[in-house]
């Protein structure tokens, strides 16, 4: 028995069996808390390392954006091009980025997008005016996605932002934009997102997280070639 409980931040086998004890305070390691049982808001203290990873993330989300925006790998060779001195490379000044969810790791994010010269908007869910004046504060994930080359997904998984990014949500990109979630897999309802990728909606998926963690053997998320997997480490 014990009052403090400190968990990982995905569930783990024994998490409901040590609730039931006379915990009076929950502690997760990792940004999120939704795999937390519900009761435990109600009565107990509930907390987490928000920020801890904020940098160590926020660096692998700008490598994802220069990896796609510079095409790498794509453009190293093994042997001599059928072309020298042209690539389908593009530029990150002046590229637009939305960043879905203003916490720590998308304001990491934004500091260091911001001496590229990107134009960036977010959506967050106060009124309350952002740390740097080049971010533009928008009232929709539509919104703030209907111009944007890169997306960045870095928001709480609740209820309500469950499938967050869907169908609907992705009609209103632009072709070819590239999306980014190091956040939580159930944000992404990952049927749109295939049809959203197989149908060039989609330019490219850099994904950090799915659903479920551990992703199944053949799950179509590990071949699909605009989808670029990794499982849940860029926090490290």
């Amino acid at each position: 028995s014990g009052q403090i409980l400190i968990t990982s931040a995905a569930a783990s086998d024994n998490l409901l069996e040590l609730t039931n004890r006379d915990i009076q305070w929950v502690h997760c390691v990792g940004h999120g808390v939704d795999h937390i049982p519900p009761k435990f808001f109600e009565n107990q203290i509930v907390t987490c390392s928000r920020g801890v990873s904020a940098v160590p993330i926020a660096e692998w989300v700008l490598s994802m954006i220069l990896a796609w925006t510079k095409k790498i790998p794509e453009t190293w060779i093994n042997d001599p091009p059928d072309k020298w001195f042209r690539a389908p490379l593009e530029s990150l000044a002046a590229s637009t980025v939305a960043l879905i969810g203003l916490g720590s790791i998308n304001l990491a994010v934004a500091e260091r997008l911001i001496p590229f010269r990107c134009q960036l908007s977010a959506v967050r869910r106060t009124d309350k005016p952002p740390p740097f004046k080049e971010i533009k504060i928008v009232g929709s994930v539509t919104e703030a996605i209907a111009d944007a080359d890169h997306v960045v997904i870095a928001t709480p998984l609740t209820s309500k932002t469950h499938h967050l990014i869907d169908t609907k949500t992705l009609n209103a990109a632009k072709s070819g934009v590239h999306l980014i979630n190091i956040a939580r897999g159930s944000l992404i309802n990952q049927t749109a997102l295939k049809q959203a990728l197989d149908s060039g909606k989609i330019g490219r998926a850099s994904l950090d997280v799915a659903d479920p963690e551990p992703l199944p053997l053949n799950h179509w998320l590990y071949k699909h070639p605009k989808v670029r997997f990794s499982p849940h480490v860029s926090w490290t």
